[in-house]
């Protein structure tokens, strides 16, 4: 991050976090299940640079499936290239053929100690790789420093 992006004390950003991940089912009956899949990806920030730009995200996340319906949630740390991480809690549920929701900015080290915000987001699935789902969610929101 640019020495004036560290200065900033507040922004808007959109971009977006391309991932895989490889989840677990857990059946309960037909057509409904449990799901819990950890996350990677990397996030690329819409303006080429600044905030979380390349961060590299790790998520957690938990999630029922019924019918056509369903609903995740979890956690993800976002790691940039220094190694600060800002720690976000996120959920989202069926909106169309994404999962919409949002997300809050909850803990964080180093140059983003004291972060807030909150962020609006879609995601999902758009292919099946060799490690397994491979998917992709926009972003756009706001943060603020102390």
């Amino acid at each position: 991050m640019p020495a004036s992006e560290q200065r900033a004390k507040r922004g808007s950003y959109a971009g977006k976090l391309v991932w895989f991940e490889k989840g677990t089912i857990m059946p309960v009956e037909k057509d409904y299940f449990f799901k819990e899949a950890p996350q990677q990806g990397l996030f690329l920030n819409a303006a080429g640079g600044g905030f979380r730009h390349s961060a590299v995200f790790t998520c957690g996340s938990q999630g029922v499936v019924q019918h056509d319906q369903f609903s995740v949630r979890g956690y993800c740390i976002a790691t940039d290239q220094e190694g600060d991480k800002a720690v976000l809690k996120w959920a989202c549920a069926r909106g169309g053929d994404r999962c919409v929701g949002g997300f809050d900015w909850v803990g964080r080290t180093g140059k983003y100690a004291g972060i807030r915000g909150h962020s609006r987001f879609d995601g999902g699935q758009i292919a099946e790789g060799p490690l397994g789902a491979i998917g992709d969610s926009n972003f756009k929101g706001e943060w603020e420093l102390p």
